[in-house]
């Protein structure tokens, strides 16, 4: 439960998907049905699971700092700058947003994660875990501005 509640608290209880999600909301309400934890867990919900039309839909998390990346790096390479600059603008501004900025919280080696600070997340900066190869194409859009900016 020691990991299961860290893992929560650095994730903002969103998790690390839907798989986990589901296991640490159930871990926490056998732990105290009427604790704070499992009512956080039950607030992150709606980022998984919500009713539409036809029933009851979940999927994984967004991957809104991946597909800005790309999406950014299509727009540079498209040759259209002056018509995209807007949205460029506000691909960068969303890029600068979602980098971690701290290292998780605590003893985090021991709880199996790494440093984190100056990283960029999958999902956003609710998330706050650093995925490497996010990281990684991160530095490409930020190249791919630098250089078209010179």
């Amino acid at each position: 439960m020691k990991l299961i509640h860290y893992e929560d608290e650095i994730t903002r209880y969103i998790t690390i998907g839907v798989v986990e999600k589901s296991m640490c909301m159930l871990a926490c309400w056998v732990e105290d049905p009427d604790g704070d934890a499992y009512k956080k867990h039950l607030a992150r919900v709606k980022e998984y699971i919500w009713v539409a039309e036809d029933g009851i839909k979940a999927h994984s998390f967004g991957s809104q700092s991946w597909d800005t990346g790309f999406s950014i790096q299509a727009l540079l390479a498209s040759d259209l700058i002056d018509e995209t600059g807007p949205v460029l603008a506000k691909g960068h501004e969303f890029i600068k947003r979602s980098q971690v900025r701290d290292n998780p919280f605590g003893d985090f080696r021991k709880m199996h994660h790494h440093i984190s600070k100056g990283s960029w997340i999958f999902y956003d900066q609710d998330h706050g875990l650093q995925v490497s190869d996010c990281t990684a194409g991160m530095f490409e859009v930020l190249l791919a501005f630098f250089n078209d900016a010179t």
